[in-house]
């Protein structure tokens, strides 16, 4: 009887709709059938991949759409979506008793407007994290506490860089210290514990110009409310020849990922910051021979680290100095040439392996222009992740900010999420 009402109200609704701004007798678009639709055929055409979630989903733009507004809309759905709606879309949604804040309105009815509500109604999170490292986790976790349907994509394993850190010694709470990699797993299963929805997919573009945001993965098309980029940082390279052909094969840029096939045998590793302070020290456990170059006379890295480093027999320095080339033989590295600053003298310097960290590039590139990014190629955004963009932040390394930590990373999660709150609440 109450599905007879609504499909009663929608004949009205829409007729007054009709005559007001002089809609067509059927939608039109890319494939749809001609004439009279069942809805049915509505659903097929609309959702070829079917309904699920227990969506609502509204089509005006036809005396058949409307009946299949309200025959759907008397179902405990997540979205009504209306497809071609002018003004009047809103009034035909108020008249079927639909939840205006969860409604969504689509410009035009075709391929592109379908795939839009797919992407809107089918896979719908009030919160969609781009990136499983600390920053990304800790949003979800603060996200799906605050009662938010949360899911969080990431190509790879959970954790980031912090995940391929052997040791984090400055996270509050770990007097002796903390395995990066069983620090991370941790996080991620306390977000899933609390109901984060974990995607192993990659995030390949965004459309963030509608009310729910659209993410392209491989596999599909997701729909949020709200977006939090937290894609993190990857290793910078030395941008050197011999680098590209020989990485894998005595080039790395993970020392506690690879350290191990070089046991015995002598490395470089090329840096002077906390990154190559920390795998220095970690090679020196399994190399007989480590030498680091830097092209400054000091290391950037905290003093903690040039204490531990002047006591181990087997590091040595070149000091103002920097890596010119990596030279292989039958595909794997032999030596590195490098210069010394100071006079341009070359000298070759014969290695089983070189270990690169010399900082790190944002992950950025899947944005192409959705996000404005500063020189350097971080997301601009300010101290609460807000972005030009409503309802879009940026969390952890990949946003422009002074210090790039696990704990600056966690903070920004947990300060994106709340603001992320309050966006899906108004």
């Amino acid at each position: 009887m109450e599905t007879a009402k609504r499909l009663e109200a929608a004949r009205r609704a829409l007729a007054r709709a009709e005559e007001s701004v002089g809609l067509s007798s059927a939608p039109s678009g890319a494939g749809a059938p001609a004439g009279e639709w069942s809805v049915p055929d509505a659903l097929s055409w609309l959702f070829p991949r079917g309904l699920s979630r227990g969506m609502t989903v509204g089509v005006r733009g036809s005396r058949l759409a409307a009946l299949l507004v309200a025959g759907i809309a008397s179902g405990a759905g997540a979205w009504s979506v209306f497809l071609g709606c002018a003004g009047t879309g809103w009034a035909v949604a108020a008249s079927l008793g639909v939840d205006l804040d969860r409604t969504v309105c689509v410009p035009r009815v075709g391929e592109a407007a379908r795939s839009q509500v797919l992407a809107a109604a089918v896979d719908g999170f009030d919160v969609a994290v781009i990136g499983a490292g600390p920053a990304g986790l800790t949003a979800g976790l603060y996200a799906a506490r605050a009662g938010l349907r949360s899911a969080v994509f990431e190509q790879l394993s959970p954790g980031g860089q912090l995940a391929q850190t052997e040791r984090i010694e400055n996270y509050p709470g770990f007097s002796e210290g903390a395995g990066g990699f069983e620090l991370a797993w941790s996080m991620k299963e306390q977000a899933e514990r609390f109901g984060v929805q974990i995607i192993n997919e990659e995030v390949s573009s965004l459309d963030l110009a509608l009310p729910v945001k659209q993410l392209r993965t491989p596999y599909g098309s997701y729909g949020a409310r709200s977006v939090i980029v937290a894609t993190g940082a990857r290793p910078r390279k030395l941008g050197v020849p011999g680098e590209a052909q020989l990485t894998g094969r005595g080039v790395s840029y993970c020392a506690t990922c690879d350290g191990s096939f070089f046991r015995g045998k002598t490395v470089m590793v090329g840096g002077g910051g906390n990154t190559a302070a920390a795998d220095a020290i970690y090679l020196s456990r399994l190399a007989e021979r480590v030498i680091l170059v830097h092209r400054r006379a000091k290391l950037r890295a905290t003093p903690v680290y040039h204490d531990q480093l002047a006591k181990l027999e087997n590091v040595s320095f070149m000091w103002s100095t920097e890596v010119r080339a990596l030279h292989g033989e039958e595909g794997k590295l032999v030596s590195a040439q490098v210069e010394h600053l100071s006079d341009g003298a070359l000298e070759t310097v014969p290695v089983d392996g070189v270990f690169v960290a010399v900082g790190t590039q944002p992950n950025t590139e899947f944005l192409a222009g959705a996000l404005p990014l500063d020189a350097g190629g971080y997301i601009a955004a300010s101290e609460t992740g807000e972005t030009p963009i409503p309802g879009v932040f940026a969390a952890g390394d990949v946003r422009a900010k002074a210090l790039r930590q696990v704990v600056t990373a966690v903070s920004d999660g947990a300060v994106c999420a709340e603001q992320a709150a309050n966006h899906v609440a108004i």
